[in-house]
């Protein structure tokens, strides 16, 4: 009997083992897939880019314009802005202490009377908390310039006059340098005018600092550095003026440009005045008068205890009024009792010099003259 054999063919041959260097056909749809997903993500990420940015130019001139006068809190004022949690702190908790420190200021530093460390916590509160707000400030105006500088060219046009920017420039320290499309020269005013305002606070708690730093034990700096400090926070607010006035004119400038005016170029008028003003103040200056008042801001400085501000009011005063003898001598005391024996010695033979021509002079005019007695 004879046997069968049966043979079973498959539909499809099975595929053959893979080699090392194959790719099966899953890998290479997934790898499909992902250069589609890579490819899109860029165009995706455009789309998102774009639709912030929209975002950031939503809104009117006004808000521009309100969006600056918040100070430490204009960071609040764009989206960029609102991402920073710690310029959102920094901003915020320097609002509430400065405010707090406002309205609780004769309690706070009622220690300027006696000793008590308290009042030199209070008064590096306050240093700091100055910086910080400005700092936030300033922060917030770099932003609405770089997000929303666009509103700013939207602004109407009486906004942007000469004149106009003239009085806001002088209230607010870089407005007009914002409103005439500059706010990176707006931040810079910003600084400038938070060197002012912590030199006259510093200047201001200078008194209280110096009495405690009298009674304080352990805690006292020497005498000499802080009235160093005293100085250099006086030159610093001095800059800082300086630099307010500089951004005020550079803002009147930047507007007459801004309005496209044909009548001669925006700077000359501005240039005139200031000119005029250096005039009139050179004519009607008296320098006898602010001599005598550094003389007794000399003295009563001196009673205080303080040694280096009377020595420098008295040099100031000798400049001005060389005329009247008792500036210089005092000047002299001064030195000699600072030890400075060279310097108090070429001050005395400068003085005996001056006063032996002027000794000379009246005895030629009297000579002259025949005497009094004729």
């Amino acid at each position: 009997m004879g046997s069968k054999v049966w043979v079973i063919k498959p539909d499809r041959p099975p595929e053959p083992a893979a080699k090392s260097g194959d790719q099966s056909y899953a890998d290479i749809h997934e790898r499909i897939v992902r250069s589609r997903s890579s490819a899109e993500k860029p165009e995706s990420k455009g789309k998102s880019a774009a639709a912030e940015r929209r975002s950031e130019e939503q809104g009117s001139p006004a808000f521009a314009v309100v969006a600056y006068l918040l100070g430490p809190l204009a960071i609040l004022a764009t989206n960029h802005g609102r991402q920073s949690r710690l310029w959102i702190s920094l901003g915020i908790v320097s609002v509430i202490v400065l405010e707090f420190i406002a309205l609780r200021a004769k309690v706070l530093f009622a220690a300027s009377e006696g000793p008590g460390a308290s009042f030199m916590i209070w008064c590096l509160v306050t240093m700091v908390m100055t910086v910080v707000a400005f700092a936030a400030w300033a922060r917030g105006v770099a932003l609405l310039g770089a997000r929303r500088g666009w509103l700013l060219r939207r602004l109407p046009g009486w906004f942007r006059e000469p004149g106009v920017a003239a009085i806001l420039g002088l209230v607010l320290p870089g407005f007009g340098l914002y409103v005439a499309g500059h706010p990176k020269r707006a931040v810079g005013a910003l600084f400038g005018a938070c060197a002012a305002v912590v030199s006259i606070l510093g200047l201001r708690l200078a008194p209280g600092l110096w009495r405690w730093n009298q009674t304080a034990s352990a805690l006292a700096i020497q005498s000499s550095a802080l009235e160093v400090i005293f100085l250099f926070a006086g030159a610093l607010g001095l800059l800082g003026a300086l630099a307010w006035v500089i951004q005020w004119l550079d803002g009147v400038r930047l507007a007459g440009y801004r309005t496209g005016r044909d009548d001669g170029a925006p700077g000359d008028w501005t240039a005139v005045a200031l000119l005029a003003a250096i005039v009139a103040f050179l004519t009607m200056f008296h320098p006898a008068e602010p001599a005598e008042y550094l003389d007794r801001f000399a003295a009563s400085t001196r009673a205080s205890g303080l040694e280096l501000i009377p020595l420098y009011a008295s040099e100031a005063a000798t400049r001005l009024d060389p005329s009247q003898p008792a500036h210089a001598l005092r000047v002299i005391e001064m030195n000699e009792k600072l030890g400075r024996v060279d310097e108090a010695r070429a001050l005395r033979q400068a003085l005996d010099a001056r006063w032996r021509a002027y000794e000379m002079m009246a005895g030629e005019v009297g000579g002259a003259m025949g005497g009094p007695d004729q």
